[in-house]
């Protein structure tokens, strides 16, 4: 095949490759290259930017780590898509020079592994050019993983600024349809993640081992999905993270598109603050989750008591409680169902059922 030098198409596509051979280099004709759905692809050859006359590269749905430096410079290129863009095998920066041939959204993978790095990826990110790249961001990873060594562990931890100035450089572009965090050891959470004008519709927090509360994502109008996995030193989710503020007579809608909310392995959570009386009983005034069919709780063995008021307000469109793993609620709530816990929130909702396992 790469005798074939006039060749000016070639579909690679969905062929369970692994490696492409250097010889590709010599199909200096070719116009079209598509490697598209070969999962158990990890690099391209630096070869591949020989093919001065290449206008359209397909690599979406492949696992490509590292991008060749030069692909930038092929002059002729008119159409990349990419896989998901990973940060730390290849620089942030390194998008300005392939931005303009992009073609559709770009999922960005963030993978920190040392202080240098991180200093690096804030001073891209807050680049004018870098800021309307992330325009074309719909799905953005940020995932702190990998190989710091322990002195560079030990800084990181003892001072999350540097953390949070990562993620507070990071603006996506409002319509970004997914986030998710992995690793962070920052205290806080970027301000940016609970503006009302972004139009997230799935979040996805995991190992987040410094952050204490939860931002004020209840302000989100589209989030449909909330994943919250092994926050360490989360203790108390207070009435903030509903985003209700006060109105003059006009309805406030928390959550108004949310489906599905998870709380797993967050071990010392203790407490999720209800809501007032008189917010339970403005029932014109505020709406809570009006969409929730199915909240999860596993591995939450601190937590004794759900919010009872606020599980009335959306208890019309509940229709799973899935515990799991969480035996101070299973003590609360009972085995049978009979008990007036139990019947507190559900007594709105016959159709509401109850799943729950102490292992």
């Amino acid at each position: 095949m790469y005798s074939l030098v006039e060749l000016r198409s070639l579909s690679l596509a969905y062929c369970s490759l692994k490696e492409i051979q250097k010889e590709i280099g010599n199909l200096v004709q070719l116009r079209e290259l598509d490697l598209s759905g070969n999962l158990k692809l990890k690099e391209l050859p630096e070869s591949i930017c020989s093919l001065v006359e290449l206008q359209i590269l397909n690599i979406e749905v492949t696992d490509i780590n590292c991008l060749p430096e030069a692909l930038g410079e092929l002059s002729n290129l008119r159409r990349l898509k990419l896989c998901a863009f990973k940060v730390g095998y290849n620089k942030l920066g390194f998008l300005k020079k392939i931005y303009r041939h992009l073609i559709g959204s770009l999922d960005l993978a963030i993978y920190c592994r040392s202080m240098s790095e991180m200093e690096e990826l804030v001073e891209d990110a807050r680049q004018e050019q870098l800021k309307t790249l992330l325009q074309k961001v719909e799905t953005l990873e940020i995932s702190f993983e990998g190989t710091m060594n322990e002195m560079e562990q030990s800084s990181l931890s003892s001072s999350s600024s540097m953390w949070m100035e990562v993620v507070e450089a990071l603006v996506p572009h409002y319509k970004l349809n997914k986030l998710e965090i992995r690793g962070y050891k920052g205290s806080r959470l970027p301000h940016w993640m609970s503006s009302p004008l972004n139009f997230i519709k799935q979040i996805d927090l995991n190992r987040l081992s410094e952050v204490s509360s939860l931002p004020a994502v209840g302000k989100l109008p589209l989030l449909e999905s909330l994943y919250i996995f092994n926050l360490e030193q989360l203790m108390f989710v207070g009435r903030e993270f509903l985003g209700i503020e006060s109105s003059s007579g006009e309805v406030v809608v928390a959550f108004p598109k949310l489906k599905e909310l998870s709380f797993y392995h967050c071990n010392k959570w203790e407490e999720w603050e209800d809501i007032t009386e008189d917010e339970e009983e403005e029932s014109a005034a505020i709406s809570i989750m009006p969409c929730l069919t199915k909240l999860s709780i596993k591995s939450c063995e601190s937590l004794k008591k759900l919010p009872h008021r606020l599980l009335r307000k959306v208890s019309s469109s509940l229709r799973s409680l899935n515990i799991r793993d969480s035996s101070e609620l299973v003590k609360t709530y009972g085995e049978d169902k009979e008990g007036s816990a139990w019947r507190s929130i559900s007594q709105h909702n016959p159709q509401l059922e109850l799943s729950q396992k102490l292992f």
